[in-house]
């Protein structure tokens, strides 16, 4: 039952993992589209402002802002690179159980086995015990049946002497 309980944490974690990575992706894609598009955004504005005293200011911004998009996208990287150590690390840890789960069926198998081999020979030990039982009730029935014929003829014998 633990075998079974921890291999349903197992799956349960590995459901979440990958719950988490697809989350993980779709956020990804929703900011890689979110930055090409403010990046075109940005671009007509600077076409806009070119000649204004702010394009180099937002021009500035424009790299922090590209720098702090490619900081995130760094930290998303990491966080799917320790998921997928995570979760092969769960599939290992699954692949063991799976083993140790087969190895359990097999002693289990192996113990039933046993043990129909036990109520085998236990069987034909009682029917070799009643057969040993009636075999002696037999021969207890056939001594006491010659005592008293051997009784009787004792009698007749001391009958005939006198």
């Amino acid at each position: 039952m633990d075998i079974r309980r921890q291999l349903a944490d197992c799956t349960y974690e590995k459901e979440k993992y990958n719950s988490s990575n697809k989350e993980l992706r779709e956020h990804v894609k929703r900011i890689e589209s979110e930055k090409r598009e403010q990046s075109r955004i940005l671009e007509e504005s600077y076409q806009k402002i070119s000649g204004n005293q702010y394009y180099n200011i937002n021009r500035l911004l424009y790299h922090v802002y590209l720098y702090l998009l490619y900081l995130r996208s760094k930290a998303l990287e990491d966080m799917k690179l320790n998921i997928d150590a995570d979760r092969s690390r769960l599939q290992a840890q699954i692949r063991d159980m799976e083993k140790e789960i087969l190895q359990l069926q097999k002693q289990l198998h192996f113990t039933q086995d046993e043990l129909q081999k036990s109520h085998q020979n236990n069987a034909q030990a009682q029917n070799d015990e009643k057969e040993l039982q009636a075999r002696l009730t037999n021969e207890t029935e056939e001594r006491e049946r010659l005592q008293l014929q051997l009784h009787q003829v004792k009698k007749q014998v001391k009958y005939e002497i006198l």
